[in-house]
């Protein structure tokens, strides 16, 4: 596991990728995360993040299989905006259903001004 100090002695990054870390975490855990990817990264640089989530129009399958995942913080696309919008301004989020697999995910785009 790299520390934070480490961390912060890698080169600035253009973007980071957060694929099923948020649904891991609470709200204040994810928000110290997501801090610490922002203080990485270059000016203008981006974070794109893909999580399971809760949606009004998905399918009963859908929603049986998200609140199956292992991750205990599960969230709405709302959920997950208020969340990064603590750290970064959200400029675009993004519900995608899944017909062949029945499952709903949740895409978010920051970019660091």
């Amino acid at each position: 596991m790299v520390t934070e100090g480490e961390w912060l002695k890698l080169a600035a990054f253009d973007g980071l990728p957060a694929i099923g870390l948020l649904q891991q975490l609470d709200n204040i855990d994810a928000q110290e995360l997501l801090a610490l990817l922002m203080s990485v990264l270059r000016p203008e640089g981006g974070l794109v993040s893909v999580e399971p989530c809760i949606d009004a129009g998905q399918s009963i399958i859908s929603c049986f299989l998200v609140l199956q995942d292992r991750g205990q913080n599960v969230r709405t696309s709302k959920g997950y905006s208020l969340v990064e919008e603590k750290i970064f301004d959200v400029n675009r989020v993004e519900v995608r259903k899944k017909r062949w697999i029945p499952y709903t995910h949740c895409f978010m785009e920051v970019v660091c001004e």
